[in-house]
């Protein structure tokens, strides 16, 4: 009936049938989680707490396992305040709380920014001879590398910067191996940080390592040099995802063209310099022929490439030819609406 009222959504009666079950010492398991989890997800914070007691008061072997689910419930749900209340009331009650249970709570406080309390538990949790593994340091190092984002842009001066450099040397060290996903995290953050030569050098190790980047991998690189406007390495990049079988997403796609208006645009503004273009043929008056042949070979080709990664029609890519024009036929000005 406990779990009748669960799945009807009466999650009142159905705690109140539970508890006259429990005075009758008349539980299951099945249904203690299901209605703890209904509690945690429907604001039931007290009752939940209420129903965790009730269960280590029957001393039925599950009030350690049930703390453990209902604050990664809580944790999932968005409840973060209320999974801090009973992870310390967890604590208090004198259990020691496990390794999920431990990277449970570093990454709810990464994500409220609570960065030293993050530190706080990393720490503790070593202290009490429990080993972190590869998605502890990965939820801490990708904290920390969005709370040293955070304060960059905020306060770009005088504020504490947390060190990641040390926590990746420190997981070799403890010989935790590394994998996609904790490369991943700090290839992201380099490239967020505009550390791309950093990025490049861990990608490349990560590949030299056996560990093979995956579509998350891939768009963090990709999405990074197209706000530099690096279309070559874009390329490189896209045809290896290809070869594996990869996909790039819509957000991908629309990053690689804004991609490419860059490196047009940085192209154009190359060639202006260097051919010294004067005031007046910036404001419509003929092009040296040279200067037309360069800029309408770059358009051709940046064209070639957009339709052939993004299939804009079957044979447009293939027949692309620089349009022939004159220097007297087209201006800096209509070079530049091109471009």
């Amino acid at each position: 009936m406990v779990n009748g009222y669960c799945e009807a959504n009466l999650i009142k009666k159905s705690y109140e049938l539970f508890l006259i079950l429990s005075n009758q010492g008349n539980i299951s398991k099945g249904s203690c989680f299901k209605l703890l989890d209904k509690l945690c997800k429907a604001d039931g914070i007290q009752e939940a707490i209420m129903l965790l007691d009730t269960v280590m008061a029957l001393n039925v072997g599950l009030g350690k396992i049930m703390y453990y689910k209902a604050i990664a419930a809580m944790c999932q749900d968005g409840k973060l305040e209320y999974a801090r209340s009973l992870f310390h009331l967890f604590i208090k009650k004198g259990f020691t709380p496990d390794l999920i249970t431990y990277t449970i709570m570093i990454n709810t406080y990464c994500r409220i920014n609570y960065l030293q309390k993050a530190h706080e538990l990393f720490e503790d949790m070593k202290r009490k001879g429990i080993k972190p593994d590869v998605v502890t340091y990965t939820v801490i190092l990708d904290g920390n590398l969005k709370a040293n984002l955070r304060r960059h842009f905020l306060s770009p001066s005088g504020k504490r910067t947390w060190d990641v450099t040390s926590l990746w040397r420190e997981m070799q060290q403890m010989e935790i191996t590394q994998d996609v996903v904790s490369y991943t995290v700090l290839i992201d953050g380099q490239i967020r940080a505009a550390n791309f030569q950093d990025a490049i050098s861990l990608f490349d190790e990560m590949v030299d390592r056996g560990i093979q980047p995956d579509t998350v991998t891939y768009s963090a690189m990709i999405s990074g040099f197209c706000i530099r406007g690096n279309m070559e390495k874009d390329d490189t990049l896209l045809k290896e995802m290809s070869s594996k079988g990869m996909t790039p997403d819509s957000d991908l796609i629309s990053a690689f063209k804004r991609g490419i208006m860059k490196a047009r645009k940085d192209k154009w503004k190359t060639l202006v310099h260097t051919a010294k273009i004067s005031p007046q043929q910036r404001r419509g008056e003929p092009v040296p022929q040279d200067l037309l042949n360069r800029v309408l070979t770059a358009h051709a080709y940046w064209c070639h490439h957009q339709a052939k990664q993004h299939g804009h029609g079957k044979n447009r890519a293939l027949t692309m030819k620089t349009p022939e024009a004159s220097a007297g036929e087209l201006s800096v000005g209509a070079v530049l609406v091109i471009m």
